[in-house]
């Protein structure tokens, strides 16, 4: 198991990274990497000298956060990486080139950085990139999976593979999963119920359709309040309400409410990441 954690030193991120270092413990072997981007734009010497600055205190908190962790006494071996990019464009690319097999992200960051971090980063990562993402709020802590909720879409999985995560990332739990559709009105048949059932016999189901409400995070943290749950899963597809969800102008608005960790499974052939030269006047929100 091989995870690339990003983090912005916020205790968020902080904590996403304790939740995935906890969740590593499982696997033996595993290797976590903690990488933060210095975004900013070259105009002048004085921001190559800031550059510098930055780039030596984000090496000293890498320093500090590797000595915390303490990763030899559980076999689980953590790097640390700093890269003056961008974020959103440099993560998914990273992650590709060093055969990740989650990334993992807070899902806030430094005080009004919350649009930035979950709008924008992890929409954007979410779209562009093959590789499983996880999103955890700042209060969440690792624990063994009990009750899961995994959204369920209309279209049929077109990359069967990739579902094989959800038993790599349950581990030796078993937990009760709960394939979940929000609807407003009319409910309709979903070909995931069929695939997950026929390869994942092994775990108790339920199919649950839940009537919107405010809005779908509000509907979906009634229901994780209602049954104790401990994660939601979305399958990310083109199409459908969980296609649209991951979407940067509706992301920041709806995902920004739930209270438990947000694990993204793509199920789409993603683009690319473009790069994005770090002295570029705009970046590419595709």
């Amino acid at each position: 198991m091989k995870i690339l954690c990003a983090t912005d030193f916020s205790e968020v991120s902080y904590n996403a990274i304790r939740y995935a270092y906890e969740f590593a413990k499982q696997y033996p072997g595993a290797k976590i990497e903690v990488t933060h981007c210095i975004d900013t734009k070259h105009r002048s010497d004085i921001f190559t000298k800031l550059d510098d600055i930055l780039m030596d205190q984000a090496k000293e908190d890498m320093r500090i956060l590797k000595s915390v962790l303490k990763p030899s006494e559980h076999d689980i071996q953590v790097d640390t990486s700093v890269f003056v990019a961008q974020p959103k464009s440099f993560v998914p690319r990273h992650a590709k080139n060093i055969g990740a097999d989650l990334i993992v992200i807070g899902t806030t960051g430094l005080t009004a950085m919350k649009d930035i971090l979950l709008g924008s980063v992890t929409a954007y990562i979410a779209r562009h990139t093959d590789i499983p993402l996880l999103a955890v709020p700042g209060t969440c802590q690792h624990k063994l999976l009990t009750r899961v909720i995994i959204g369920m879409g209309r279209e049929f999985i077109t990359h069967p593979e990739r579902m094989s995560f959800i038993s790599t990332f349950f581990g030796y739990a078993k937990p009760r999963v709960y394939l979940t559709q929000v609807v407003k009105g009319e409910k309709y048949s979903s070909a995931f119920e069929s695939e997950f059932a026929e390869n994942f016999p092994d775990y108790p189901l339920e199919v649950i359709y839940l009537e919107m409400s405010k809005s779908i995070s509000h509907t979906l943290n009634l229901y994780v309040k209602e049954i104790s749950a401990d994660l939601i899963c979305l399958i990310h597809q083109p199409r459908g309400w969980l296609g649209r969800l991951i979407q940067p102008s509706v992301m920041k608005d709806e995902l920004y409410g739930l209270e438990k960790p947000l694990l993204i499974i793509p199920d789409l052939e993603a683009p690319m990441a473009k790069p994005v030269l770090i002295n570029d006047e705009d970046e590419d929100e595709d």
